[in-house]
C-alpha cells in the first residue's frame, strides 16, 4: 500500500514527509462542471488525498472545499503574456486567481509557464509550495527549496505528457512498469478532467473534441473504451 499526501505536507529536509510518498494532482483547466464532477466522483470513491489546481470560479469549489482529503491550488494562465495579448500583469493574474481560492498554498501554472521573477509574486499570494517542473519518469525526484523558500515538488507523471510522448516519441516511459512501481523518490502524478472524461489514449482524440468541450453528452459519446487516461488513474488508485 502506498501513501498519498498533500503538497503542504512536504518538507525537503524531513525525508519522512516525502520519501516513497505520492501526490495526486488535477489541473482542472476550465473543464465543464459535468466533466470536473466526473473527476471528483472518481477520486472521492477512492477516498484518497488530492490537490485540485483551480483555473476559474465554479460552484464545485464548495464541494471540493468540504472534503478534508482535498486541497486547492492556483493554476494561473500566463500564456497570454507570452503571446503579447495580456492586458493584465503577472501579478494581476496571480492575485485575481488568489481571490477565487484565498486558501491556496500551492501553485502550478498552466503549461508550467513560470519565471524566477514571479516566485516572489507566488509567495506574496500565500503560496508555500509549487509544482512547476516536469521530471517525467525520473524515479529519484527530491523536493527542494527555491531561492525564496518556496518548496518545489516536481511532477513525475502527467497524462498529457504521456499523450505528447506517444505523438512525438520524445522519451521512453514503460507505463505498465513505471506508473505503478515503488520508489524511494517523491512521485507527483498529474491528470486533467478532460482526458479522464474522454479516457484519452492520444492527443488526436482531444483534438477531435475541441468544438465540443462544453457539450458533455457529446464528449461522453467520444470516450475511448480501451486503455487511456481514465484507466491509468484507476490503476493508480487501486494501489491504496
Amino acid at each position: 500500500m502506498v501513501e498519498f499526501i498533500h503538497f503542504r505536507d512536504i518538507d525537503p529536509v524531513r525525508a519522512s514527509s516525502w520519501v516513497g510518498k505520492r501526490v495526486l494532482s488535477i489541473d482542472i483547466d476550465w473543464a465543464h462542471d459535468v466533466v470536473l464532477e466526473d473527476t471528483i466522483n472518481l477520486i472521492e470513491q477512492a477516498a484518497v488525498k488530492a490537490c485540485f489546481f483551480v483555473t476559474h470560479e465554479t460552484p464545485l469549489l464548495e464541494r471540493l472545499r468540504s472534503n478534508p482529503l482535498f486541497e486547492l491550488g492556483l493554476h494561473p494562465n500566463f500564456d497570454p503574456l507570452l503571446r503579447g495579448e495580456a492586458a493584465r500583469s503577472a501579478r494581476d493574474i496571480v492575485n485575481d486567481l488568489a481571490r477565487v481560492v484565498p486558501e491556496a498554498q500551492v501553485l502550478r501554472s498552466h503549461a508550467m509557464t513560470t519565471s524566477g521573477r514571479w516566485l516572489e509574486l507566488y509567495r506574496e499570494a500565500g503560496i508555500t509550495h509549487v509544482s512547476n517542473y516536469l521530471m517525467f519518469g525520473d524515479v529519484n525526484i527530491h523536493p527542494f527549496y527555491q531561492l525564496n523558500g518556496l518548496v518545489e515538488a516536481p511532477v513525475f507523471f502527467a497524462d498529457d505528457g504521456l499523450l505528447f510522448q506517444r505523438t512525438n516519441s520524445a522519451v521512453s516511459f514503460d507505463l505498465d512498469v513505471e506508473l505503478l512501481a515503488s520508489s524511494e523518490g517523491l512521485r507527483v502524478f498529474n491528470y486533467h478532467p478532460i482526458h479522464l472524461f474522454l479516457n484519452s489514449e492520444n492527443l488526436e482524440r482531444y483534438s477531435r473534441v475541441r468544438n465540443f468541450l462544453n457539450d458533455p453528452v457529446a464528449l461522453k459519446r467520444m470516450r475511448f473504451e480501451g486503455n487511456g487516461s481514465r484507466t491509468w488513474l484507476s490503476s493508480l488508485l487501486r494501489l491504496i
